[in-house]
């Protein structure tokens, strides 16, 4: 393809060289530069691609794309000069691969926490109910569902070239519906610019303040744009957001979901029962009623994301009865509200929730479900927001009645230090808890502590099989620890 050609979307001033030149390849990561290929200078955080010029050009870069001057770059390579890299280079990905997006049902989920368990469940749903589905995310497809197909990325949200070339192969498998997550640093990168979306849902994002969406100062422009190129919505009727939504543009089409509070839900969920082997409730639509519908999961924020997905395949078009049906289909996501079985038969839950609001609503769950006490096995990553720390140590506090504080991922940083950070948090609450720096012996603390009544919650690492620490990885797994103090 000629340079020019994937210039085409953008506002650009060529420096040097020739846009006739040919591309066969694009890349922003230098260690994935072929020959022919244009290198992008995206500036990251940390990082500045412009300072890996020259090693893209060894590799074989005949192309660049820069927001500032690059000093002795060789004639005959072509340098094209733009405002913004990354917006530049969202643009150039979506023609290098055809404008994927426009080929597909895109479904997005937005909010502050529960993304992940929503593309899931709306994965699971509309496989059962007939249409091929992909998901991009970082769950284990192997151990999830072998009628979804999943491209593994980590970060959830890839970058844009990498976003438009796996949905090109999900379309190539046969896909149809293709699910990714949007988070509001993925907007302000412009990873979604240019995508054409079928559908949108979201969730909470106002409970946590540091994914609001309409924050002042963040990325209020690029969901702007996100709206625009959306076709429709789904969203809780408690949502602040869905509110300003609908305050901005009367046109936009929307469909309710959430607990029953009216009859002005499109779906709705009513009479339910909230048990340890399970949820059971009516599953309410404008046109009719389907009574006594289960699943073997518990708890509240379970079933509001299953609300979220319903309503999701319910505004994609598929049927009422085949909906209904479909949810039998429903079984434990890895690392999200997962239960373990036990020969005690105690409620164990391994939960990914990392995030204050993630892990209060995660306690909240389950004080619904049992009589008894929740203890909580819990830390924090290392080399991230500090500030966390403490939040954690209140939300915890504040929902749990005993708390083990851990060692999560320190990375870089003395465990000792950030369980410290998460103490002082703790301590504001007057909750009673322990600190144990060894994950694994902090679990068999928990496990030994529980009585008939009460509740195990290990939250933050979910189905994540390592730890990281300074020098070294270690193998891991919650549920693993878990399985082995009963097997002793």
């Amino acid at each position: 393809m000629k340079l020019k050609e994937l210039l085409n979307n953008i506002t650009y001033t060529l420096i040097q060289g020739d846009d006739n030149t040919e591309i066969v390849s694009i890349a922003w990561d230098s260690r994935n530069v072929e020959n022919q290929s244009l290198f992008i200078c995206v500036k990251g955080k940390t990082v500045d691609r412009h300072d890996y010029a020259r090693l893209a050009i060894q590799a074989g870069a005949v192309a660049l794309v820069v927001e500032h001057d690059i000093d002795n770059i060789s004639p005959d390579v072509t340098i094209i000069k733009v405002q913004d890299t990354k917006l530049a280079m969202a643009c150039i990905a979506r023609t290098y691969y055809n404008n994927p997006t426009a080929k597909c049902n895109l479904i997005g989920v937005i909010g502050s926490s529960g993304k992940s368990s929503v593309a899931w469940l709306l994965g699971i749903l509309l496989s059962s109910c007939g249409r091929k589905t992909g998901i991009i995310d970082n769950l284990n497809s192997s151990e999830n569902n072998e009628k979804i197909v999943f491209i593994k990325s980590h970060p959830n949200v890839p970058d844009s070239i990498k976003l438009n070339n796996d949905i090109n192969e999900l379309l190539n498998s046969g896909v149809t519906e293709i699910i990714t997550e949007i988070s509001p640093s993925a907007l302000l990168e412009y990873k979604y610019y240019g995508c054409k979306f079928k559908l949108c849902i979201i969730l909470n994002s106002n409970e946590d303040p540091d994914n609001n969406l309409f924050r002042q100062g963040n990325s209020i422009k690029q969901f702007s744009d996100l709206i625009q190129a959306t076709e429709s919505f789904v969203t809780s009727t408690l949502n602040m957001l869905s509110i300003n939504l609908s305050r901005q543009s009367q046109a936009l089409d929307f469909v309710t979901y959430g607990i029953k509070l009216n009859k002005d839900q499109d779906v709705s969920a009513d009479n339910i029962i909230y048990k340890k082997e399970g949820t059971v409730f009516d599953l309410c639509f404008p046109d009719g009623t389907y009574k006594m519908i289960s699943y073997q999961i518990p708890g509240k924020s379970f079933l509001e994301n299953l609300l979220a997905s319903i309503a999701g395949c319910y505004k994609l078009g598929i049927s009422r009865k085949k909906i209904a049906a479909a949810i039998a289909d429903i079984n434990c996501i890895k690392g999200r509200f997962e239960t373990v079985k036990n020969p005690r038969g105690h409620l164990i839950i391994i939960d990914s929730a990392y995030s204050p609001c993630a892990l209060k609503n995660l306690l909240l769950t389950v004080k619904d479900i049992i009589p008894g006490k929740i203890i909580t096995v819990f830390g924090c990553g290392g080399d991230r927001d500090k500030k966390r720390r403490r939040e954690l140590g209140i939300a915890a506090g504040e929902h749990a009645d005993y708390c083990l504080i851990t060692t999560d991922n320190p990375r870089t940083e003395e465990p000792i230090t950030i369980i410290n950070d998460i103490e002082e948090g703790l301590k504001e609450t007057g909750c009673a808890y322990e600190k144990v720096e060894d994950r694994r012996m902090a679990i068999f603390k928990a496990l030994a502590r529980l009585t008939d009544d009460d509740a195990l919650v290990i939250s933050g690492k979910g189905q994540e099989t390592y730890q990281v620490f300074m020098n070294h990885i270690k193998h891991f797994n919650d549920r693993e620890t878990v399985e082995e103090y009963f097997n002793k």
